[in-house]
């Protein structure tokens, strides 16, 4: 782990969303862990970067195990993926991947309180520790218009019948899923309207 000493701190910020993405979807004692040991983690403490890699790990090969094809449970892997690739290509890949996804993140568990799935208790703790923690600045939500973004969600790999689908967070440490699906199609004028929120921030 020592290589990691001498990441800049947005690259490693960037490879730690990764990790707490996976907590997010899998293992809500993890994310907690990270909640609580953010401050060492930022420092570079090795033994707390070495918990949390070795948990994201162990989570990935869990998963991937079980769907080697990605057909089905994989997809959990590409929370805030949906919404982040959209942020990439506006900006011309000008964002760092990790903080792209940390917007679609946000956005996306927004996404899961409006249709009901997510509790705002939870929602306001991962828009907290995105915000306040690693640092992601909300006025990137404002840098373009939702219709903008919403066409360049059709651009994700989930995107099936020209509809982008979503993975929707039941609660933190756990997505939702029904009968082996793991992403869902979000209406238009859902996903528009959430995005509205951020862009009148």
């Amino acid at each position: 782990m020592k290589y990691l000493e001498s990441l800049p701190q947005k690259q490693f910020n960037s490879g730690l969303i990764e990790a707490v993405k996976m907590f997010m979807t899998s293992d809500a004692d993890s994310f907690l862990f990270v909640e609580k040991n953010i401050d060492k983690l930022l420092k570079r403490n090795q033994q707390v970067i070495k918990n949390v890699v070795t948990s994201a790990i162990q989570i990935k090969a869990r998963i991937v195990e079980r769907d080697e094809r990605e057909s089905g449970e994989r997809m959990i892997l590409n929370l805030g993926h949906t919404i982040g690739q959209a942020f990439e290509e506006l900006s011309q890949y000008k964002i760092l991947h990790g903080y792209a996804v940390a917007l679609g993140i946000i956005v996306e568990a927004g996404l899961a309180v409006d249709i009901g799935k997510l509790k705002e208790s939870d929602y306001l703790r991962i828009e907290r520790f995105m915000v306040n923690k690693i640092g992601i600045d909300l006025k990137y939500l404002r840098a373009y218009k939702p219709a903008e973004i919403l066409n360049h969600t059709k651009n994700d790999k989930k995107t099936k019948n020209e509809k982008p689908h979503f993975v929707v967070l039941k609660e933190i440490g756990k997505a939702h899923s029904q009968k082996n699906i793991f992403a869902f199609p979000v209406p238009d004028t859902t996903v528009v309207r959430v995005l509205d929120n951020y862009y009148k921030l």
